[in-house]
């Protein structure tokens, strides 16, 4: 019996289907009451009258509470990092911006919570896969680790990527070594003019396939990546 839907276009969204069930019932007022929160059901009694539910946000990494569907009270059960409770975290924004080809691309930039009166220095962190893998909006521990030292992150889910559809993915189909890496850049030229990112100082890391991919960005632009960090990647 489908309940509800989850997507994700840029902010995690919810459509509720069966607004007449109590799940779907208290799944809307909790949709209510932490509106800006990514929100997910992650199981539940075959009664239906318990559910797990977890929270999550952009500055709040992941927390998992029981929910009582039939009086929508949540009780904490565990949450993840609780040393970071209180910290200052990074906010994360999401962007459409067209590539230098006319390919429409989406991301994510994560904007350092401390400004520096000057744009930051720049990260740009490529994905795995390089196919049906995305980035997501949410706590994203390694983007946060970064900002928290003074940079801005971009992750893009270039063409390859999934979770836009199947010609989206398909267009980064033996592409990986030039239109693939190609987007990573044009993002971060972007990010540069809109004033986001200091581009005398960029740099490129990622793993497996993101590592491929940070290599081939210092090797395709060198005069705008400085350094380039590969982890678990394939290359010679």
């Amino acid at each position: 019996r489908l309940i509800a839907a989850r997507s994700e276009p840029d902010l995690p969204a919810w459509t509720v289907v069966d607004p007449g069930h109590p799940l779907g019932k208290a799944l809307a007022a909790l949709l209510d009451e932490y509106a800006g929160w990514d929100l997910a059901v992650t199981s539940r009694t075959t009664d239906d009258r318990l559910a797990v539910v977890r929270l999550s946000g952009d500055k709040a990494p992941p927390q998992f509470q029981l929910l009582d569907v039939a009086t929508g009270k949540l009780e904490p059960l565990v949450a993840a990092r609780p040393w970071l409770a209180g910290a200052e975290l990074a906010e994360v924004e999401a962007f459409h911006i067209t590539a230098s080809d006319g390919f429409k691309l989406h991301g994510y930039l994560t904007v350092p919570p401390v400004p520096a009166g000057s744009p930051p220095p720049l990260v740009l962190l490529p994905h795995g896969g390089p196919h049906g893998v995305r980035e997501r909006w949410g706590f994203d521990w390694e983007a946060q680790l970064l900002a928290s030292q003074g940079f801005a992150v971009l992750q893009v889910n270039f063409r390859g990527s999934g979770g836009y559809g199947q010609a989206y993915e398909e267009a980064g189909y033996r592409r990986w070594g030039d239109r693939v890496v190609d987007d990573v850049l044009d993002a971060a030229r972007w990010a540069i003019r809109r004033g986001k990112a200091d581009g005398r100082r960029v740099c490129a890391m990622g793993g497996s396939f993101g590592a491929y991919a940070a290599m081939q960005a210092a090797i395709r632009a060198p005069d705008l990546v400085r350094c380039a960090v590969g982890i678990a990647g394939v290359y010679d």
